[in-house]
């Protein structure tokens, strides 16, 4: 249901931004009664519930020293056709780090 990119910066605590997948959405959202977007929801009490409960998950698997702290979601998903993906598929950190600065920063 989501893509989770770790941020590093200076902060004394690892943080994610994570992206719900578009392919998924319409699921999640007649299951728990949601209208709109992704990007309309991104502060949707239920989405964020849902993905906390996937990042505890994964924090399962790691040291608390290498554990997800917080995150943000955010309203689209990476693609290769906007410049956040690359062809195989791999995450541009750069292109992401610049696009999503404001909200990387907020964190």
């Amino acid at each position: 249901m989501l893509g989770i990119t770790r941020t590093t910066t200076t902060k004394p605590f690892i943080a994610a931004v994570v992206t719900i997948d578009p392919e998924e959405w319409p699921r999640f959202a007649e299951q728990n009664g949601k209208t709109g977007s992704i990007a309309d929801n991104v502060d949707d009490a239920d989405l964020i519930a849902a993905v906390q409960a996937a990042v505890d998950d994964a924090n399962k698997a790691v040291s608390r020293a290498e554990s997800i702290r917080t995150f943000r979601i955010l309203p689209d998903d990476f693609t290769v056709e906007t410049g956040e993906l690359t062809p195989t598929l791999k995450v541009k950190r750069k292109v992401v780090g610049e696009k999503y600065a404001e909200t990387i920063d907020a964190i």
